[in-house]
């Protein structure tokens, strides 16, 4: 039972949609939230509670879309919802399925509650907070619905105050107290903190103001709770690479490219540019992205990642081809291994053998063909084989997942025809590729080229300073990110992601923070060579 769980509902949209000077619709990027942080966070206050009272809090989560909402407002089966976002007083900043700002104003949230609370939801849940600057008129909407407690941020406050205040609060609520001894715990706990600003404990409210908040939201005798899910879903996945630490100047293209997945349901898209442009970032952007927003919407059965190695170029297709499957087998095997619902019709007799199938590499075998007298018709039949396995496995489970394949280029039409045969009998698996090149052929879905650009100057000054974490000279006084914009040093980089961070390490070697000491000719070569 999740009745008594407490709801992480989480909004960290990329991009909004703001009128430029002639009133055009353009895209703004957004600073985007820490959200594992904070569900991290939450999950250790309610670990701490349970030490010490043998109570376990389930943590569910998901994305604030309207869709979310709507059902958990319906069900009322969370016995707190706490919302991370953005907000202003004239709007709650939720998210649309490709990650695009979308606004829900006071009227339209309180068209929403009214349509879904009820006494029956109100059972169950007791308390909203909402953890957003300048939510109080929000926070007005959700009392008038009937939610009997509700704790909101007056005004802007800094994110460590914000951590500092929700941290007590909800070791507080999981420790049985009341919900007001709970908030005054967490605003005395802002007012000593050594790290939070002392005049903004004043900021946070609890509504309604007259309210009756003794009521205690868990209490420590309660045994019915059950742990939720982990988050995000890991099951039937392999680990994904990790993102940069600093992912600059890609929200608008990082958008188009969820926008062509989740929104145009394009089966393909093929992220094209030179080396050091940032394909691989973006792609695992995009990957991280739908990773922790996956649900029975958004690539249910998880997202799988292929980093493919480069070649030599006297390496034969078939090499290529067989590093292909057995790159792609051995990351989808967890899924294949996992536990099925017969209901789903999965191909059963197929995925008992995943395991056997993943330890049998095509590479080693191309690689000795020669020396155990294989021929290639030979070579090319144990690979279709695999293959046939493979798209049966996936087909079988009806798998709804996102192929992320990196760096592969379209050498030769072997590579080509496992593409369309992964496309053709596998209708629920999307695939998102990064190569230098378009892709030439031509697929039976609705494919996107996405000719990624060199970054602004603007963005590729900002990154340079994030990489350098130190202060930046041109003469005597510290630069701003215009002036740095204009400099032959971000010049010399052509918006090259690669060579702007090989600038930051050249610089960050020298003693002097003057970006004269830079050696530009050798820095303009290295970046024409990328």
């Amino acid at each position: 039972r999740l009745n008594g769980s407490l709801h992480l509902l989480f909004a960290s949209p990329l991009v909004m949609a703001v009128p430029d000077k002639d009133g055009r619709e353009c895209l703004r990027p957004i600073q985007a939230l820490d959200i594992k942080k904070e569900y991290g966070m939450l999950e250790q206050s309610l670990a701490r509670a349970a030490a010490s009272e043998s109570v376990p809090i389930p943590v569910t989560v998901s994305a604030a879309t309207i869709d979310h909402f709507h059902s958990i407002m319906t069900l009322g089966n969370v016995r707190c919802l706490h919302f991370s976002g953005h907000c202003t007083r004239d709007f709650l900043a939720f998210e649309d399925g490709s990650g695009q700002l979308h606004q829900i104003k006071m009227p339209m949230l309180r068209g929403l509650l009214r349509s879904t609370v009820t006494p029956r939801s109100l059972k169950t849940l007791r308390m909203v907070v909402l953890n957003a600057c300048n939510s109080e008129n929000a926070a007005v909407e959700f009392v008038l619905a009937g939610v009997p407690h509700v704790v909101a941020f007056r005004k802007r406050v800094r994110d460590s105050t914000a951590a500092t205040f929700t941290q007590a609060l909800y070791l507080a609520l999981a420790c049985g107290r009341t919900v007001r001894d709970a908030f005054s715990s967490a605003k005395e706990a802002v007012f000593s903190s050594p790290t939070a600003d002392k005049s903004e404990a004043d900021s946070f409210l609890l509504l309604p103001e007259r309210g009756d908040h003794t009521e205690v939201i868990w209490s420590t005798d309660a045994t019915n709770y059950q742990r939720g899910p982990s988050w995000p879903l890991t099951d039937g996945m392999r680990q994904l690479p990790p993102l940069a630490d600093e992912f600059v100047g890609r929200h608008v293209d990082l958008w188009q490219i969820l926008n062509a997945l989740a929104i145009h349901r394009r089966r393909l898209v093929v992220v094209h540019g030179p080396q050091g442009i940032g394909r691989t970032q973006l792609a695992m952007a995009a990957a991280h992205h739908f990773h922790l927003r996956r649900s029975n919407q958004v690539f249910r059965d998880g997202v799988f990642v292929v980093k493919m190695p480069h070649f030599d170029p006297a390496d034969s297709d078939l090499l290529r081809l067989a590093s292909l499957v057995d790159f792609v087998f051995k990351s989808v095997t967890p899924l294949l291994l996992s536990p099925v619902d017969a209901t789903e019709g999965a191909a059963l007799d197929q995925i008992s053998t995943a395991e056997v199938l993943a330890e049998e590499s095509l590479v080693d075998l191309a690689e000795a063909a020669s020396e155990i007298g294989l021929s290639n018709r030979q070579l090319r039949r144990r690979i279709t084989g695999k293959i046939s396995r493979l798209i049966a496995a996936l087909a079988g489970r009806r798998a709804r997942s996102l192929l992320v394949l990196d760096n592969l280029e379209e050498s030769d039409a072997t590579v080509s025809l496992f593409l369309h045969r992964l496309l053709e009998e596998t209708p629920h698996v999307s695939i998102l590729i990064t190569c230098s090149l378009p892709y030439q052929e031509t697929f039976d879905v609705n494919v996107l080229h996405y000719l990624l650009s060199p970054l602004a100057p603007g963005d590729a000054a900002l990154l340079l300073v994030r990489h350098l974490k130190r202060k930046v000279l041109i003469g005597e006084a510290e630069s701003t990110i215009a002036e740095l914009a204009r400099h032959p040093v971000i010049t010399a980089c052509g918006g090259s992601p690669l060579a702007i961070v090989r600038a930051a390490r050249e610089l960050s070697c020298t003693a002097s923070p003057l970006l004269s000491t830079i050696n530009l000719p050798a820095l303009a070569s290295s970046s024409d060579s990328l």
